[in-house]
């Protein structure tokens, strides 16, 4: 969606540094397309937060920054950039859930079968 939005001016900030072939297949293989990427080593709310109005500073006005980290995103919005905060819904697998069965395969492909009926 930001690449159509924004014609490709999406720069990827990584928490990690990882080996650039690989990355880039990953990125490949996931469907994005950075026109940028950038690697962060800092843990620190405020350093992180720093160092991406930095990268805005170079690369021009930052349209979102996007993270799953609320603390780096206060620190975003303090700093004057839009920031979207992204959370990952917390989910309990059925193997965890020891109230509840675990249905056979079938089973369940009988249920989709009926569903789809």
């Amino acid at each position: 969606m930001f690449f159509e939005k924004y014609m490709g001016r999406v720069v990827l900030v990584v928490n990690e540094e990882y080996d650039k072939e690989p990355f880039e297949q990953w990125l490949k293989k996931e469907g994005y397309k950075p026109s940028m990427y950038e690697f962060i080593d800092e843990i620190a709310p405020d350093l992180k937060a720093q160092k991406i109005h930095r990268i805005g500073s170079v690369f021009g006005r930052i349209n979102w920054y996007v993270d799953n980290n609320a603390r780096v995103c206060s620190e975003t919005l303090a700093l004057g950039i839009p920031t979207m905060v992204v959370a990952a819904p917390y989910i309990v697998r059925p193997e965890w859930d020891t109230q509840r069965e675990l249905r056979q395969w079938d089973t369940l492909v009988t249920e989709m079968d009926n569903q789809a009926l």
